[in-house]
């Protein structure tokens, strides 16, 4: 004899099922699992070895790992798609709050640069305004011209 099967039916969680073992084949390698087999109008089915947690399942326990190894997956799916949705709102937010930063920069630069520019203003307001004391008073007006073109260059 060059190859020894063995059939036997395997019980368990109150369910009988049948399993095929190939105990010793001469001259070849063989599979050394236990494989669950099935009786259909069509012949001899084997079914792929299902191992889970406690060993290889078989009949109903396996049917029932198989679903709950799929409901894992599809709680994982849903769990994956919702911090992708989290992180996409989290990114519109934080580009809504740079919008927003932006523009609030943008005011405060306006005012800035409008107080600046009054500053100067006033400034050489002040500056001609002592001319035009200077040339009321009769004073030397040189010091005056010398006073506005200094005043002029540091703008430069």
């Amino acid at each position: 004899m060059d190859t020894w099967l063995l059939l036997k039916n395997i019980e368990v969680g109150g369910e009988r099922n049948r399993a095929l073992y190939v105990l010793k084949s001469r001259g070849m390698e063989h599979s050394n699992q236990i494989r669950e087999f099935v009786l259909t109008d069509d012949g001899l089915r084997l079914l792929d070895v299902y191992l889970g947690p406690e060993g290889v399942l078989t009949g109903s326990a396996r049917v029932s790992q198989e679903m709950r190894e799929k409901a894992v997956v599809t709680f994982r799916r849903q769990e994956l798609e919702s911090r992708r949705r989290e992180l996409e709102r989290k990114r519109r937010i934080f580009e809504a709050r740079m919008v927003m930063l932006r523009a609030e920069f943008e005011v405060e630069e306006e005012i800035i640069q409008q107080t600046i520019s009054e500053s100067e203003l006033l400034g050489e307001e002040v500056v001609q305004d002592r001319g035009q004391m200077v040339l009321s008073r009769q004073a030397d007006s040189s010091s005056y011209k010398k006073d506005v073109r200094a005043k002029a260059a540091r703008r430069r």
